[in-house]
């Protein structure tokens, strides 16, 4: 089950190992000084966690859903109950565990990067300081996923320039046709005393009423498809949360959606302002 962490901050959980056992990773070096990691599975005790804060759950963060953060000193704390519920002896160096645990440059230390562009580069980095260093990070993204994303990008860029383009070309075509078919209507309303400015107005309020109801149609449609993909992956497995689309991404294509909507009528009505001008009173009389 889903939890929302937030409502657990600041309250106090048990935790215990599973079937009352705690794996520890720990390194061993042998008589040519290479490190080699292996685990053991000790008895495990119940240990009292104060939640202070939560994370959330994406690329940019490392590990999976499942996983806890605790300090330094608390996960000391917990393995060293480990080892005295296993009955293992640490001070000396009469076992690995011991060895490794009584020696600093055996241990493994998470490295964060405040990008996930910059992986590489801080590769390199600790790379070149002599430190051993994992060659994938702990979050990787599958060059399938990369390729199709790269390829839907400049598939989608396309058709938005294409759509953008066409939508102009119709409305500017659909605006000079209304005119023309109307033009029996607004010579009518001319020969009644109604001047250019005011035919203008009521044409454009039925065309950005038209626009903009469309607009909020379109948009409660998006919405409401958005909400539930987003609740969908949400609710998935861990690797689906990057389909996940992020809510303030979407509001600003909205809001670039609203802008283009009310800017192409614009221009038809400009193309049909010029029209207008031109259609006489007489002209009621075809």
């Amino acid at each position: 089950d889903y939890i929302d962490g937030t409502k657990l901050i600041g309250k106090t959980i048990t935790v215990k190992g599973c079937e009352d056992k705690i794996c520890v990773s720990y390194n061993i070096a042998d008589e040519n000084n290479q490190i080699s990691g292996t685990e053991a599975y000790l008895s495990s005790p119940e240990f009292k966690l104060n939640i202070v804060g939560t994370y959330y759950c994406s690329r940019a963060n490392s590990g999976s859903f499942r996983n806890i953060f605790v300090s330094r000193d608390t996960i000391f704390a917990i393995t060293k109950d480990a080892f005295k519920k296993s009955k293992i002896d640490i001070n000396g160096n009469d076992n690995d565990i011991a060895k490794w645990w009584n020696t600093p440059s055996l241990h493994s230390y998470m490295v964060v990067a405040d990008d996930y562009d910059n992986i590489s580069t801080v590769f390199k980095e600790v790379s070149g300081m002599g430190c051993d260093i994992a060659n994938s990070p702990e979050w990787l993204m599958s060059d399938s996923t990369i390729l199709l994303a790269n390829l839907f990008g400049k598939i989608g860029m396309f058709f938005i320039v294409a759509i953008f383009v066409i939508a102009v070309i119709i409305m500017i075509q659909s605006a000079v046709t209304e005119t023309k078919r109307r033009k029996e209507f607004i010579g009518l309303l001319k020969a009644m005393g109604y001047k250019n400015k005011q035919i203008f107005a009521c044409l454009s309020l039925e065309q950005f009423y038209i626009i903009l109801t469309s607009f909020v149609i379109g948009n409660v449609i998006s919405t409401a498809i958005v909400a539930t993909t987003n609740y969908i992956f949400m609710h998935g497995s861990y690797a689906q949360m990057v389909y996940v689309i992020d809510w303030n991404i979407f509001f600003v294509f909205m809001a670039i959606a609203l802008v283009i909507s009310i800017l192409i009528p614009i221009i038809c009505l400009v193309v049909m302002l010029r029209m207008l001008n031109k259609i006489q009173p007489r002209e009621a009389m075809n």
